[in-house]
């Protein structure tokens, strides 16, 4: 007879680590080898890299990872896209975690990769505690660098639109960090970024967007605009009109896989400054290009027709 399990079916650690516990703390908790196993084959409890756990309804999912990897292996300075992906970024599910530590060990099987690269303490940051320990990770700035150099390339084109929509890390971040980081594993891809994104497009929808625009003849308007209204900036238009004052915007796949709160407080705000807000999800844009033009050509020229 299957055992009948409770979403709060967890050890009582779980609560002082937001959800996240390992095998070894629910053996310590009384769940047997045979129920342990039973909990991850059935979907309730689900793996995660640093031998964590975590219940499968839990809300902490996106950085439930990064708790794990500070519960395992105490003292360790997440990097990287898992770093980017504790202040908040949208970055893909971490099938890996990145750490900065002095006892490298072997922890692939673990699935956490050691590094030992330059990192200066100013770019450490102590966002709490786990596993008795400090927990640390890089500073933003340093997290994003991170981040768009070691994702795959796509997804750091997506990750480079959210930070550039939200002033957090643009072209000229990019630039820094060479500079002040050179021969850093990682820097060729931020130099591909830079040619990739020099005509203002930051992710792979965006480029195809500005292409099906050109191909179907449509002009008069510019990439990655800062608009701004009587309160200050509200953020960058990924397709500026600005004749008529049309914002065009491509939600990236990891950036956008939902409309967030923040996404329409910035269109509230368009609005209520006069402006008009197209928004498409990136597959449109991606895999019906016909359709996106057709919507940004008839608005166009209703605007200006209205002029």
């Amino acid at each position: 007879m299957p055992m009948l399990l409770r979403p709060d079916d967890v050890p009582g650690i779980a609560r002082r680590q937001r959800g996240v516990f390992t095998r070894v703390q629910a053996h310590a908790a009384g769940y047997t080898t045979r129920q342990v196993s039973y909990r991850i084959a059935s979907g309730a409890w689900i793996p995660l890299p640093a031998r964590g756990l975590v219940s499968a309804t839990s809300r902490q999912m996106p950085t439930a990872p990064i708790i794990a990897t500070w519960v395992h292996r105490p003292g360790s300075i997440v990097m990287g896209p898992a770093a980017a992906a504790w202040h908040g970024a949208p970055v893909p599910q971490l099938e890996r975690v990145d750490i900065w530590t002095d006892q490298l060990g072997d922890g692939i099987r673990d699935r956490i990769k050691p590094h030992r690269v330059p990192l200066a303490p100013w770019e450490v940051e102590h966002v709490g505690t786990f596993g008795g320990a400090p927990a640390l990770t890089t500073h933003r700035e340093r997290a994003w660098r991170d981040a768009l150099a070691w994702l795959p390339f796509d997804s750091a084109l997506d990750l480079s639109a959210w930070l550039a929509a939200r002033d957090e890390f643009d072209r000229d971040g990019i630039e820094r960090a060479l500079v002040e980081l050179p021969g850093l594993v990682g820097n060729r891809q931020l130099r591909r970024l830079l040619e990739a994104t020099v005509n203002g497009a930051f992710s792979v929808a965006e480029r195809r967007g500005h292409d099906a625009l050109r191909a179907a003849g449509i002009t008069g308007w510019h990439a990655n605009v800062q608009v701004r209204d009587r309160i200050g900036v509200v953020g960058r238009a990924d397709i500026f009109f600005d004749d008529v004052q049309l914002d065009v915007e491509i939600d990236g796949r990891a950036a956008h896989g939902h409309r967030s709160d923040e996404d329409r407080e910035r269109d509230n705000r368009m609005h209520a400054s006069g402006r008009t807000v197209l928004r498409f999800p990136a597959r449109v844009v991606l895999y019906e290009p016909d359709r996106f033009v057709s919507t940004v050509g008839t608005t166009l020229a209703t605007l200006r027709a209205r002029r």
